[in-house]
């Protein structure tokens, strides 16, 4: 981890993205998947830092979403909602850096990663979490002349209860619905931007996907700001999987 002139960016993501094939965990369903838990009952905080999820202390499903093997299934259907979140809060005055690996099939919805204020636990839809910041990946295909069409967007959207304000957004080469997608995020609180960086690799490339203009304390405020994954499908059935999650730094429960 290295700070650069107010970024502090994840230059060695610890243990999770090393070349080798092993490193690529697999979303096979355990004998029994774990539903969510109580709504009430907070899960136990441990630091963010998930090669995979063998292990899914500190996280909170809502929705769809379960514990599947060594993924966290968000999705696995038509028309459904599921997301995962971390018992650990963020200061959204402080830069942060987050990378994950996520993985879609037959190319419905999409998957959303979400800073937002509130509780530790929040099942309602992610457009009624409001403040909140997301780097939606929509993952879909259009027919052209018969052939299906790589028709994938990303977008970082600011909502508010004023409503929602696309701050960058891009349709990159990368096919998102094509296997593991590996996801960087930097957030410079001092140059007020964030940078986005995908590829479905694990080298993080040189240049960012988006760049937008950000004050996550303005959008946010001054409580702490909980990090999660929102995922959707419509009537095409689809599911999508959250491989590994690192990010740094969180602060612990306020």
């Amino acid at each position: 981890m290295t700070a650069i002139a107010g970024w502090l960016i994840v230059t060695e993501l610890p243990g999770w993205l090393e070349r080798d094939g092993q490193a690529q965990p697999v979303a096979t369903p355990s004998a029994e998947p774990t539903v969510p838990a109580d709504p009430d009952a907070l899960p136990e905080v441990r630091p963010i830092d998930y090669r995979t999820f063998a292990d899914p202390t500190g996280l909170a499903f809502t929705g769809a979403a379960l514990h599947s093997g060594a993924a966290i299934q968000l999705t696995d259907g038509a028309n459904q909602a599921g997301g995962v979140w971390s018992a650990n809060s963020l200061d959204p005055a402080r830069p942060f850096s987050t990378a994950f690996r996520f993985t879609s099939t037959e190319r419905s919805g999409q998957v959303s990663f979400v800073l937002r204020t509130g509780g530790i636990v929040d099942d309602r839809p992610v457009e009624r979490l409001v403040p909140r910041l997301t780097i939606d990946f929509v993952i879909s295909a259009t027919r052209d002349g018969g052939t299906d069409r790589n028709a994938n967007t990303v977008l970082v959207t600011s909502a508010t209860s004023s409503g929602s304000r696309t701050l960058g957004t891009t349709q990159p080469a990368l096919d998102l619905g094509g296997g593991p997608i590996t996801v960087w995020v930097d957030y410079s609180a001092k140059q007020q931007k964030i940078r986005v960086y995908a590829s479905a690799g694990t080298a993080k490339p040189a240049d960012p996907i988006i760049t937008a203009p950000l004050k996550l304390n303005a959008l946010l405020g001054t409580n702490p700001a909980y990090a999660g994954f929102a995922a959707s499908t419509r009537e095409v059935a689809g599911g999508h999987d959250l491989l590994a999650w690192h990010l740094s730094p969180p602060t612990g429960r306020p």
